[in-house]
């Protein structure tokens, strides 16, 4: 269910990026998305970061 979560996270995301690039609308004219897109990739990000830092960690 938590890899379910992160890639629903992931691809709201991705799902903002591409209709920005679409120009189906102005990021600045929708702020309360664009601060909610923003805000679930700098979580997403830091969860794959903790990840990779516990994978080398568990390496060594």
């Amino acid at each position: 269910m938590r890899h379910l979560m992160w890639g629903v996270c992931g691809a709201a995301v991705l799902l903002y990026i591409f209709l920005a690039a679409l120009g189906a609308f102005e990021p600045g004219e929708a702020v309360e998305v664009t601060v909610a897109a923003v805000a679930l990739a700098v979580v997403f990000l830091v969860h794959e970061w903790r990840g990779q830092f516990r994978a080398e960690h568990l390496r060594h």
